[in-house]
């Protein structure tokens, strides 16, 4: 009898312990079925002790520290499948050991089980990693334990996303806070310091991928698809991402909306970047109609604000996998990543060219800016020098970390345009001034001529590009109101209008008036410059004169033209209130179109040669 008893003691405890194997096999599904990796990890992990040699326990929990990011628990168990026959799992464990950066334990398990990766191409990767590289990556000091990624600019703070807030809920795909928004100061050198909460917008659940668009006062970003009191679901039961938007009027945020046409209960919408110029749209989504996974679309914003139908990149740009987080320069050039394209490993970072909305070939930025593991989000700042950068690669702080991106490849460029700037600038300058030694021994000898009664025969020496003028001087001689008023000092009592007007359409600069950055204000070296111009005028009561005013190329064409007015309109009331008419001044503000050297829109130059195009010129209109 006590042998019974025994017997189905043993019996029972059996029962009890299956069930509860059974049990935490069956919660580990459930949660592993809503993407809830950091719960389904727990029963699995209970589970797996009752049964070590549980294939499917084994696979699920190998998938759910993956998605949870713990590679290298994934890889020990994706071993143990392989040494249980689970070809199923191979080609899984390939791409965890791609990604974990084993490319040569990865070659071995494609030959032996004859795999196919299309993303993996051996010589690509080998050519990406000897290559020379254009960027220098560093981790930044803003970083914790949990995810720290997408930098979108904000005047000359980086805002970003961060799940370092524990007080928020937990999301159950990591097992992290969800996301909120967090903003840090930017330094000239590119490093960011003094993080705090950027309590501007926010949700109870993911908040993300802010942008700013200061024309409209609209700020973007990627929200849950949710409100305070539901979250608004697809047909799979899933919460999808969307793109909101919440306007800011009379300094309140207002409440988040969706973007029409872009965002839907049924699909995901994320990762909003607004073109340079604020007439596009870029994002990214799963929405029906793609090649597969996430794609890049743009769609067009009109000026009365509306948004047109997106419109899908091309097949040049997406694929059967995920291209996300876009960002567009100034020239058009966008970048992305996308784990579809061949590369290093889980997402990279590419670019393609954009002429007339037809994309280049799709190009990969290589080592640094990615690695194996997944790299995304990069961004740059105007001058294509520091951007930032999002990693969950080895040697971090946390999961998705923020690097800091030097393009050494621009700064080399700037580096040479520069040097050959300073080298044309001296050679002006020394050019400048043996001009003007000339231009005084021939001051001197005029003095001379003038104190012994020679009277210089008109247009025997001097001429501009079209006509001879003024004697003394050189052909193509860079004129000065000195030299002006000398010639008219030196010209006989009984000289005729006539030979005055050969001073007709003649042009010379006003030296020093010379304006500082964004100013029209009339500095006291100038007021001398325009006294000078004053006293010839009122000397020569039928003199006319064009009085033109010049910028530098920072700024846009339409406000240099405006500056420049401004700037002219203020030499020309200075002139006015020495009692000259205004009838003989017209006052012309011609922007930026007419530089002296080569400081153009694009090319680095030092303050002294954009000081120089900051002038004023006076053309004699008539006498």
């Amino acid at each position: 009898m006590k042998k019974v008893f025994l017997c189905l003691l043993f019996i029972l405890s059996m029962i009890k312990i299956s069930q509860a194997q059974n049990l935490n096999k069956v919660l580990g599904d459930n949660y592993f079925n809503h993407l809830a990796y950091a719960k389904a990890i727990k029963f699995y992990e209970k589970a797996l002790r009752k049964d070590s040699t549980n294939l499917h326990i084994l696979s699920h929990l190998a998938q759910s520290y993956k998605n949870s990011g713990h590679f290298c628990k994934a890889e020990e168990l994706y071993d143990l499948l392989r040494a249980e026959k689970d070809t199923s799992s191979m080609e899984a464990y390939a791409h965890l050991l791609i990604y974990n950066n084993k490319y040569g334990r990865a070659d071995r398990l494609i030959t032996q089980y004859n795999l196919v990766l299309p993303t993996y191409k051996k010589q690509l990767i080998d050519s990406l990693m000897s290559a020379e590289p254009d960027y220098e990556v560093s981790i930044t000091g803003i970083n914790t334990e949990y995810s720290d990624f997408r930098p979108c600019f904000l005047n000359d703070n980086l805002i970003f996303s961060s799940a370092r807030d524990t007080s928020k809920n937990e999301y159950e795909w990591n097992g992290q806070p969800y996301l909120s928004l967090f903003q840090a100061d930017i330094s000239e050198n590119g490093h960011l310091s003094d993080v705090r909460r950027f309590t501007k917008v926010d949700s109870r659940y993911h908040i993300s991928s802010f942008q700013y668009v200061r024309r409209d006062r609209l700020a973007f970003f990627t929200m849950n698809n949710t409100n305070a009191f539901s979250s608004s679901k697809d047909g799979n039961n899933e919460v999808n991402l969307g793109i909101y938007l919440s306007k800011l009027e009379r300094g309140i945020w207002q409440k988040p909306e969706p973007v029409e046409k872009v965002s839907s209960k049924d699909y995901n919408s994320a990762h909003p970047f607004f073109s340079p110029h604020n007439d596009r749209l870029y994002f990214s989504s799963n929405r029906p109609g793609g090649f597969g996974g996430s794609d890049i679309y743009y769609a067009d914003v009109y000026t009365d604000g509306m948004i047109g139908d997106p419109v899908n990149c091309g097949e040049s740009i997406n694929t059967p996998g995920d291209e996300v987080y876009p960002f567009v320069l100034p020239n058009g050039v966008l970048y992305f990543s996308s784990n579809g394209h061949p590369g290093l490993g889980g997402l990279d970072v590419f670019c393609a060219t954009n002429e007339d909305d037809l994309f280049g070939e799709v190009q990969n930025l290589g080592v640094p800016v990615n690695s194996s593991r997944d790299d995304f989000s990069f961004i740059l700042m105007e001058d294509q020098i520091t951007g930032y950068l999002s990693s969950n690669r080895s040697g971090g702080v946390g999961d998705d970390d923020i690097y800091l991106v030097k393009n050494t490849r621009q700064i080399e460029a700037n580096a040479i345009a520069k040097a050959e700037a300073e080298r044309r600038a001296k050679e002006e300058a020394l050019k400048k001034a043996k001009l003007a030694e000339e231009q005084k021994k021939k001051n001197q000898l005029a003095q001379k001529n003038k104190a012994i009664g020679t009277n210089v025969p008109l247009g025997s020496e001097i001429m501009t590009p079209e006509k001879t003028v003024l004697p003394g001087l050189t052909p193509g001689k860079e004129l000065t109101i000195e030299s002006i008023t000398e010639f008219l000092d030196a010209m006989q009592p009984e000289s005729s209008i006539s030979d005055k007007n050969q001073l007709k359409d003649l042009k010379f600069r006003l030296y020093n008036i010379i304006f500082d950055f964004n100013s029209w204000d009339i500095k006291a070296e100038a007021a001398k410059e325009l006294d000078k111009l004053a006293d010839l005028m009122k000397k020569h009561s039928s003199m006319t004169i064009e009085l033109s005013s010049h910028t530098d190329c920072r700024g846009n064409n339409a406000y240099n033209k405006v500056l420049s007015q401004a700037r002219a309109d203020a030499a020309l009331k200075y002139i006015l209130k020495q009692g000259i008419s205004i009838n003989r001044i017209e006052a012309v503000g011609d922007g930026e179109q007419k530089p002296v050297n080569h400081c153009i829109d694009g090319v680095d130059c030092p303050e002294v040669l954009h000081q120089e195009n900051r002038r004023v010129e006076v053309l004699i209109t008539g006498f």
